[in-house]
């Protein structure tokens, strides 16, 4: 099976958001497979239900990068 975030997104379109203290970053591109990747740092704060899937994440609710984006924006 390829890996699904291989393809690269532009920085307004990431696959998920990550914060750890005050650093942001945005997951634009993977080279692993979600099965061998080693997730240690920042907190999920955003992500594609094909992430959220895709990584066992089973959360009552989590806004996509899009719906996360504008609520930064407006604050």
């Amino acid at each position: 099976m390829p890996n699904p975030f291989a393809k690269s997104r532009k920085t307004d379109n990431p696959y998920a958001i990550y914060i750890c203290g005050d650093f942001t970053w945005h997951v634009l591109k993977t080279y692993k497979m979600p099965k061998s990747e080693v997730e240690r740092f920042g907190v999920l704060v955003a992500a594609t239900p094909e992430w959220l899937e895709a990584y066992g994440i089973t959360k009552p609710y989590m806004p996509t990068p899009d719906e996360y984006l504008d609520q930064t924006a407006d604050a």
